[in-house]
Protein backbone atom coordinates (compact mmCIF):
# COMPACT_ATOMS: atom_id res chain seq x y z
CA UNK A 1 0.00 0.00 0.00
CA UNK A 2 1.25 3.62 -0.72
CA UNK A 3 1.71 6.30 1.72
CA UNK A 4 0.68 10.02 1.80
CA UNK A 5 0.99 13.15 3.59
CA UNK A 6 -2.10 14.50 5.30
CA UNK A 7 -2.72 17.54 4.46
CA UNK A 8 -3.27 18.64 8.08
CA UNK A 9 -2.91 22.22 7.84
CA UNK A 10 -5.09 22.77 5.12
CA UNK A 11 -8.12 21.07 6.86
CA UNK A 12 -7.01 23.08 9.66
CA UNK A 13 -7.35 26.20 8.21
CA UNK A 14 -10.60 24.85 6.22
CA UNK A 15 -12.32 23.89 9.08
CA UNK A 16 -11.44 27.19 11.14
CA UNK A 17 -12.98 28.83 8.25
CA UNK A 18 -16.23 27.11 8.52
CA UNK A 19 -16.44 27.36 12.11
CA UNK A 20 -16.41 31.01 11.38
CA UNK A 21 -19.14 30.60 9.27
CA UNK A 22 -21.34 28.96 11.46
CA UNK A 23 -20.27 29.45 14.45
CA UNK A 24 -23.93 30.86 15.75
CA UNK A 25 -25.98 28.36 13.58
CA UNK A 26 -28.39 26.13 15.95
CA UNK A 27 -27.66 22.41 15.15
CA UNK A 28 -31.42 22.13 13.24
CA UNK A 29 -31.24 18.57 14.33
CA UNK A 30 -33.84 16.77 11.64
CA UNK A 31 -36.19 13.43 11.69
CA UNK A 32 -33.19 10.94 12.07
CA UNK A 33 -30.23 10.93 9.49
CA UNK A 34 -26.62 8.92 8.16
CA UNK A 35 -24.15 9.96 6.07
CA UNK A 36 -23.58 8.24 2.80
CA UNK A 37 -20.12 7.92 1.58
CA UNK A 38 -19.30 7.45 -2.45
CA UNK A 39 -16.23 5.84 -2.21
CA UNK A 40 -14.92 9.13 -3.45
CA UNK A 41 -12.54 11.82 -1.85
CA UNK A 42 -15.49 12.52 0.97
CA UNK A 43 -14.95 12.71 4.34
CA UNK A 44 -15.56 13.67 8.00
CA UNK A 45 -12.97 15.45 9.96
CA UNK A 46 -12.63 16.70 13.54
CA UNK A 47 -9.80 18.35 14.50
CA UNK A 48 -7.66 16.70 17.37
CA UNK A 49 -8.37 17.18 21.18
CA UNK A 50 -6.78 15.04 24.05
CA UNK A 51 -10.10 14.26 24.91
CA UNK A 52 -10.25 12.11 21.61
CA UNK A 53 -7.24 10.30 22.73
CA UNK A 54 -9.38 8.43 26.07
CA UNK A 55 -7.58 5.50 27.79
CA UNK A 56 -9.84 3.36 28.48
CA UNK A 57 -11.77 4.13 25.32
CA UNK A 58 -14.46 2.50 23.39
CA UNK A 59 -15.48 3.52 19.79
CA UNK A 60 -18.35 2.43 18.00
CA UNK A 61 -20.77 2.57 15.02
CA UNK A 62 -23.80 1.44 12.93
CA UNK A 63 -22.43 0.72 9.12
CA UNK A 64 -24.06 -0.59 6.06
CA UNK A 65 -22.12 -1.32 3.14
CA UNK A 66 -21.23 -3.47 0.21
CA UNK A 67 -17.59 -2.42 -0.57
CA UNK A 68 -15.89 -5.83 -0.55
CA UNK A 69 -13.17 -4.92 -1.59
CA UNK A 70 -9.68 -2.17 -1.03
CA UNK A 71 -8.74 -0.57 2.20
CA UNK A 72 -11.76 1.75 3.78
CA UNK A 73 -11.43 3.69 6.92
CA UNK A 74 -14.88 3.96 8.69
CA UNK A 75 -13.72 6.02 12.47
CA UNK A 76 -10.41 6.45 12.64
CA UNK A 77 -7.45 8.32 14.84
CA UNK A 78 -4.68 6.98 12.80
CA UNK A 79 -2.23 7.91 10.03
CA UNK A 80 -0.76 4.90 8.09
CA UNK A 81 3.25 3.97 9.18
CA UNK A 82 2.82 6.22 12.78
CA UNK A 83 2.24 3.28 14.74
CA UNK A 84 0.21 5.85 17.29
CA UNK A 85 -2.91 5.83 17.11
CA UNK A 86 -6.43 3.86 16.75
CA UNK A 87 -8.96 2.81 14.81
CA UNK A 88 -11.99 1.18 12.93
CA UNK A 89 -11.73 0.30 9.54
CA UNK A 90 -12.34 -2.21 6.13
CA UNK A 91 -9.87 -4.34 4.14
CA UNK A 92 -11.94 -6.63 1.43
CA UNK A 93 -15.33 -6.53 3.13
CA UNK A 94 -14.22 -7.24 6.90
CA UNK A 95 -14.19 -5.04 9.40
CA UNK A 96 -10.44 -4.64 11.42
CA UNK A 97 -9.50 -2.70 14.12
CA UNK A 98 -6.32 -1.43 16.34
CA UNK A 99 -5.20 0.64 19.44
CA UNK A 100 -1.24 1.98 18.58
CA UNK A 101 0.78 3.46 22.14
CA UNK A 102 3.46 3.09 19.88
CA UNK A 103 5.29 0.54 17.44
CA UNK A 104 6.31 -1.58 20.61
CA UNK A 105 3.41 -1.41 23.16
CA UNK A 106 0.37 -1.74 21.19
CA UNK A 107 -3.02 -4.12 20.41
CA UNK A 108 -1.93 -5.19 16.71
CA UNK A 109 -1.57 -8.87 15.04
CA UNK A 110 1.48 -7.39 13.10
CA UNK A 111 -0.83 -7.20 9.91
CA UNK A 112 -3.88 -6.16 9.79
CA UNK A 113 -5.33 -5.67 13.64
CA UNK A 114 -8.29 -7.76 14.91
CA UNK A 115 -10.74 -8.94 12.07
CA UNK A 116 -14.29 -8.78 13.27
CA UNK A 117 -15.59 -10.68 10.20
CA UNK A 118 -17.23 -9.72 6.80
CA UNK A 119 -19.50 -6.68 6.94
CA UNK A 120 -19.82 -6.13 3.64
CA UNK A 121 -23.49 -7.60 2.56
CA UNK A 122 -25.68 -4.39 1.71
CA UNK A 123 -27.00 -4.74 5.61
CA UNK A 124 -26.92 -2.53 8.93
CA UNK A 125 -24.24 -3.67 11.45
CA UNK A 126 -23.18 -1.97 14.45
CA UNK A 127 -19.45 -2.44 15.14
CA UNK A 128 -17.33 -1.43 18.76
CA UNK A 129 -13.75 -1.77 19.66
CA UNK A 130 -12.86 -1.82 23.54
CA UNK A 131 -9.86 -0.84 24.87
CA UNK A 132 -8.42 -1.00 28.51
CA UNK A 133 -5.33 -2.38 29.98
CA UNK A 134 -5.99 -5.92 29.41
CA UNK A 135 -6.42 -5.53 25.78
CA UNK A 136 -8.82 -5.04 23.23
CA UNK A 137 -12.49 -7.04 21.58
CA UNK A 138 -13.57 -6.29 18.62
CA UNK A 139 -18.21 -6.41 18.43
CA UNK A 140 -20.05 -6.64 16.09
CA UNK A 141 -23.87 -6.76 16.39
CA UNK A 142 -23.09 -7.14 20.20
CA UNK A 143 -21.27 -10.49 19.23
CA UNK A 144 -17.60 -10.73 20.26
CA UNK A 145 -15.77 -11.39 17.12
CA UNK A 146 -12.12 -11.10 18.35
CA UNK A 147 -9.95 -10.26 20.93
CA UNK A 148 -5.66 -9.58 21.48
CA UNK A 149 -3.47 -8.53 24.46
CA UNK A 150 -1.63 -5.72 24.47
CA UNK A 151 1.79 -6.68 22.87
CA UNK A 152 4.67 -5.07 24.99
CA UNK A 153 2.66 -2.43 27.88
CA UNK A 154 -0.18 -0.91 28.13
CA UNK A 155 0.44 2.44 26.84
CA UNK A 156 -1.91 5.61 25.91
CA UNK A 157 -2.00 6.57 22.67
CA UNK A 158 -0.40 10.52 21.70
CA UNK A 159 -1.84 10.71 18.42
CA UNK A 160 -2.54 14.40 17.34
CA UNK A 161 -4.35 13.03 13.92
CA UNK A 162 -8.11 14.36 13.50
CA UNK A 163 -10.73 12.18 14.13
CA UNK A 164 -12.14 10.86 10.99
CA UNK A 165 -15.01 9.14 9.03
CA UNK A 166 -15.10 7.48 6.04
CA UNK A 167 -11.22 7.71 4.98
CA UNK A 168 -7.89 5.92 6.18
CA UNK A 169 -5.12 8.45 5.42
CA UNK A 170 -2.35 7.34 4.66
CA UNK A 171 -3.52 5.05 2.22
CA UNK A 172 -4.54 4.37 -1.10
CA UNK A 173 -7.14 4.13 -2.02
CA UNK A 174 -8.49 4.24 1.32
CA UNK A 175 -12.40 5.72 1.41
CA UNK A 176 -15.39 4.40 2.60
CA UNK A 177 -18.39 3.51 0.15
CA UNK A 178 -21.99 3.02 2.56
CA UNK A 179 -23.55 4.52 5.25
CA UNK A 180 -22.47 5.76 8.69
CA UNK A 181 -24.54 6.48 11.79
CA UNK A 182 -24.60 6.62 15.38
CA UNK A 183 -20.77 7.22 16.17
CA UNK A 184 -19.87 7.10 19.60
CA UNK A 185 -16.40 7.60 21.75
CA UNK A 186 -16.50 7.05 25.08
CA UNK A 187 -13.01 7.20 27.82
CA UNK A 188 -14.66 3.89 29.40
CA UNK A 189 -14.44 0.45 28.24
CA UNK A 190 -17.98 -0.90 27.90
CA UNK A 191 -18.24 -4.32 28.34
CA UNK A 192 -20.18 -6.76 25.89
CA UNK A 193 -23.19 -6.53 27.79
CA UNK A 194 -23.35 -2.28 27.91
CA UNK A 195 -22.66 -2.54 24.42
CA UNK A 196 -25.80 -4.62 23.52
CA UNK A 197 -27.87 -2.76 25.94
CA UNK A 198 -26.95 0.71 24.03
CA UNK A 199 -26.96 -0.51 20.28
CA UNK A 200 -30.31 -0.47 19.78
CA UNK A 201 -31.11 3.33 21.29
CA UNK A 202 -29.66 7.05 20.85
CA UNK A 203 -27.49 8.57 23.78
CA UNK A 204 -29.10 11.95 25.13
CA UNK A 205 -25.22 13.09 24.97
CA UNK A 206 -24.83 13.29 28.90
CA UNK A 207 -24.05 9.65 29.27
CA UNK A 208 -21.04 9.04 31.95
CA UNK A 209 -17.80 8.52 29.69
CA UNK A 210 -19.38 9.99 26.49
CA UNK A 211 -16.42 12.03 25.56
CA UNK A 212 -18.01 12.22 21.52
CA UNK A 213 -21.14 11.84 19.65
CA UNK A 214 -21.98 11.73 16.20
CA UNK A 215 -25.78 11.82 15.19
CA UNK A 216 -25.61 13.20 11.60
CA UNK A 217 -29.04 14.44 12.10
CA UNK A 218 -28.39 17.72 10.59
CA UNK A 219 -30.75 18.41 7.73
CA UNK A 220 -28.22 20.29 5.45
CA UNK A 221 -24.37 22.39 5.76
CA UNK A 222 -21.01 21.50 5.90
CA UNK A 223 -20.95 20.86 9.91
CA UNK A 224 -21.32 17.95 11.44
CA UNK A 225 -22.49 18.36 15.44
CA UNK A 226 -21.08 16.77 18.47
CA UNK A 227 -24.20 15.88 20.41
CA UNK A 228 -22.20 15.71 23.28
CA UNK A 229 -22.74 18.93 25.33
CA UNK A 230 -19.49 18.76 27.21
CA UNK A 231 -17.21 19.09 24.64
CA UNK A 232 -18.75 19.79 21.25
CA UNK A 233 -16.14 18.77 19.42
CA UNK A 234 -17.67 19.30 15.84
CA UNK A 235 -16.33 18.16 12.76
CA UNK A 236 -16.37 19.39 9.02
CA UNK A 237 -17.27 17.57 5.76
CA UNK A 238 -14.18 17.37 3.68
CA UNK A 239 -13.85 17.17 -0.25
CA UNK A 240 -17.22 15.63 -2.29
CA UNK A 241 -19.42 15.67 0.79
CA UNK A 242 -21.09 13.03 1.61
CA UNK A 243 -24.67 13.10 1.55
CA UNK A 244 -27.03 12.94 4.21
CA UNK A 245 -29.96 10.68 3.68
CA UNK A 246 -32.49 9.19 5.66
CA UNK A 247 -31.27 6.61 8.31
CA UNK A 248 -32.22 3.22 8.23
CA UNK A 249 -30.31 1.60 11.23
CA UNK A 250 -32.67 -0.20 13.63
CA UNK A 251 -32.79 2.62 16.71
CA UNK A 252 -36.50 2.46 17.17
CA UNK A 253 -38.09 5.08 18.97
CA UNK A 254 -39.23 4.36 22.54
CA UNK A 255 -41.98 2.42 23.20
CA UNK A 256 -45.03 4.13 25.49
CA UNK A 257 -44.26 2.87 29.32
CA UNK A 258 -47.79 3.32 30.57
CA UNK A 259 -46.00 4.68 33.54
CA UNK A 260 -44.20 1.52 34.42
CA UNK A 261 -40.53 1.82 34.94
CA UNK A 262 -38.97 1.85 31.64
CA UNK A 263 -34.54 2.76 32.04
CA UNK A 264 -33.62 4.40 29.17
CA UNK A 265 -29.95 5.61 30.12
CA UNK A 266 -27.81 2.70 32.33
CA UNK A 267 -25.24 3.11 34.77
CA UNK A 268 -22.00 2.69 33.35
CA UNK A 269 -18.87 0.65 34.08
CA UNK A 270 -15.95 2.43 35.48
CA UNK A 271 -11.85 1.61 35.91
CA UNK A 272 -10.31 4.42 38.83
CA UNK A 273 -7.21 4.56 40.98
CA UNK A 274 -7.88 3.68 44.13
CA UNK A 275 -9.12 7.46 45.94
CA UNK A 276 -10.57 8.77 42.97
CA UNK A 277 -14.32 10.05 42.91
CA UNK A 278 -17.19 7.68 41.42
CA UNK A 279 -20.40 8.45 40.09
CA UNK A 280 -23.04 6.42 38.92
CA UNK A 281 -25.96 7.38 37.36
CA UNK A 282 -29.51 6.39 36.05
CA UNK A 283 -32.35 8.08 33.61
CA UNK A 284 -35.68 6.21 33.28
CA UNK A 285 -38.77 6.88 32.64
CA UNK A 286 -42.79 6.06 34.95
CA UNK A 287 -44.13 7.70 37.79
CA UNK A 288 -43.80 8.22 40.85
CA UNK A 289 -39.72 6.76 40.67
CA UNK A 290 -37.75 5.31 43.79
CA UNK A 291 -34.28 3.61 43.86
CA UNK A 292 -32.16 1.50 45.54
CA UNK A 293 -28.60 0.72 44.54
CA UNK A 294 -26.68 -2.02 45.25
CA UNK A 295 -23.32 -3.62 45.79
CA UNK A 296 -23.06 -7.41 44.63
CA UNK A 297 -26.83 -7.79 44.98
CA UNK A 298 -26.52 -6.20 48.73
CA UNK A 299 -28.87 -3.56 49.42
CA UNK A 300 -26.22 0.48 49.62
CA UNK A 301 -27.59 2.35 53.37
CA UNK A 302 -28.93 5.49 52.19
CA UNK A 303 -28.19 4.64 48.48
CA UNK A 304 -31.85 5.80 47.17
CA UNK A 305 -31.54 8.93 44.45
CA UNK A 306 -31.22 8.23 41.25
CA UNK A 307 -27.23 8.81 41.36
CA UNK A 308 -24.70 7.37 43.76
CA UNK A 309 -21.69 8.95 44.71
CA UNK A 310 -18.48 7.47 46.31
CA UNK A 311 -15.99 10.39 47.26
CA UNK A 312 -12.91 8.50 46.89
CA UNK A 313 -12.54 4.29 45.85
CA UNK A 314 -11.50 2.15 47.87
CA UNK A 315 -10.94 -1.88 46.67
CA UNK A 316 -13.68 -2.69 49.10
CA UNK A 317 -16.21 -0.47 47.07
CA UNK A 318 -14.83 -2.76 44.23
CA UNK A 319 -17.89 -5.08 42.92
CA UNK A 320 -21.11 -5.19 40.55
CA UNK A 321 -23.31 -1.86 40.83
CA UNK A 322 -26.94 -2.25 39.87
CA UNK A 323 -30.05 -0.21 40.54
CA UNK A 324 -33.75 -1.11 41.18
CA UNK A 325 -36.12 1.15 39.76
CA UNK A 326 -39.66 1.09 40.28
CA UNK A 327 -42.71 3.02 39.61
CA UNK A 328 -46.88 2.44 40.44
CA UNK A 329 -45.97 -0.90 42.01
CA UNK A 330 -43.54 -2.28 39.64
CA UNK A 331 -39.70 -2.25 39.58
CA UNK A 332 -36.97 -2.74 36.24
CA UNK A 333 -33.17 -3.27 37.68
CA UNK A 334 -30.61 -2.13 35.41
CA UNK A 335 -27.72 -4.51 34.11
CA UNK A 336 -25.06 -5.01 36.69
CA UNK A 337 -21.75 -2.68 35.67
CA UNK A 338 -18.21 -3.32 37.26
CA UNK A 339 -16.70 -0.88 39.22
CA UNK A 340 -12.90 -1.82 39.05
CA UNK A 341 -10.62 -0.12 41.71
CA UNK A 342 -6.99 -0.51 40.36
CA UNK A 343 -3.36 1.25 40.79
CA UNK A 344 -2.77 2.71 36.90
CA UNK A 345 0.51 1.75 35.62
CA UNK A 346 3.00 5.09 35.62
CA UNK A 347 3.39 4.68 31.92
CA UNK A 348 -0.31 5.70 31.54
CA UNK A 349 0.09 8.64 32.75
CA UNK A 350 2.47 9.93 30.42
Amino acid sequence: MGFRTFPLLKATAFFIWLSLIYACRSQGIGPGNALSFTGGSNSVTVLHRQELNPFPMTVTAWVKTSQTTGTAGLVNKYLSGSFNGWQLYMIDGNVRAWYFGDASDNIWDGVYGLNGGRIADGTWHHVAFAVNVNGGSLYVDGNLKASLPWSGRPLRSSSIQPLQFGTYPGVEPNYFRGIIDEVTVWSVRLSQAEIADRMHRSMQGDENGLVAYYRFDESDGPIVFDSCPRDGQNGGLVGANPVRIASTAPIPSPAPTNGLPVIVKSPLSQEVEAGSPVLFSVKDVGEPRSYQWELNGLAIENATNSSYTLSGAAPSDAGAYTVESQANQQSKTSLPVPLRVLTVPECLSQ
